[in-house]
């Protein structure tokens, strides 16, 4: 994994809105993405914001229709602020001469040497994405884990890539300014979907939304998994969920 990303290129070359942080392992995934048909196309913009943010009954923040939605609907469009792969990469570390580390030392060293990469990575971000980005809650809940990569399991949604060969698919984790706000619920009224070509999250209604009802989406991008399996998923989010589909093995 190179230790910077390569010098951000210009709105005009990225087809129209704002740039994304991508950490990538490799080049396989970058060369996939150049190669898409028609990357980079400008991220569809709506004529009037179809949402705000405000305060979710959850003591959250979360997003609200600004006006009625019908299905179908696009609510909103973004491009992540970072994304990076969803498992994190094992950095090599030097011990000092003579030095016998155990497993358990080595990998608390790799993931601090991680840690310091992607530091400097994100800060690389123009002020105002910086700041928003350290503005999502971050628990702390794993040792060593770090304020970044808590915050992109806390608050990331899953994006996967796949090769020129479509023979390999790059799983990543990304979070999204105002996309990242949403809130979870089993029964969502909206769905998300990431499109390459633009490089952007899309967001649409699956239901009819009134004017000011929160909308939400469903973090468990597969529903065939059991109820265990859901609730492991949603642990990361700091969500306990007790409806039918995450009690269904109890």
């Amino acid at each position: 994994m190179p230790p910077l990303p390569h010098p951000p290129l210009s709105k005009d070359k990225l087809g129209g809105g704002p740039y994304s942080l991508c950490i990538f392992q490799g080049g396989q995934q970058q060369r996939a993405i150049l190669s898409t048909p028609g990357f980079p196309s400008p991220v569809p913009q709506q004529t009037q914001p179809r949402y705000h943010l405000g305060s979710s009954p959850n003591d959250r923040v979360g997003m609200f229709a600004s006006c009625h939605i019908d299905a179908g609907d696009l609510v909103v469009a973004e491009r992540p602020l970072v994304l990076m792969p969803a498992v994190a990469t094992a950095v090599p570390v030097k011990m000092p001469p003579g030095f016998e580390a155990s497993p358990t030392q080595v990998m608390q060293l790799q993931m601090r040497q991680y840690n310091m990469i992607l530091e400097k990575c994100i800060e690389r971000l123009p002020v105002d994405d910086r700041k928003a980005f350290y503005e999502f809650k971050s628990h702390d809940r794993k040792e060593g884990l770090g304020p970044i990569l808590d915050r992109m399991e806390m608050n990331g949604l899953a994006v996967v890539v796949a090769s020129v060969d479509k023979k390999e698919k790059f799983r990543n984790s990304a979070v999204f300014k105002h996309v990242s706000r949403i809130n979870h619920r089993c029964t969502p009224n909206a769905t998300w979907d990431f499109d390459v070509v633009s490089f952007s999250m899309r967001i649409r209604a699956l239901c009819a939304i009134e004017n000011d009802e929160e909308i939400f989406i469903s973090y468990i991008d597969d529903e065939s998994v059991t109820g265990n399996e859901r609730r492991a998923a949603l642990r990361k989010y700091g969500i306990t969920c007790g409806c039918g589909l995450c009690s269904k093995d109890i």
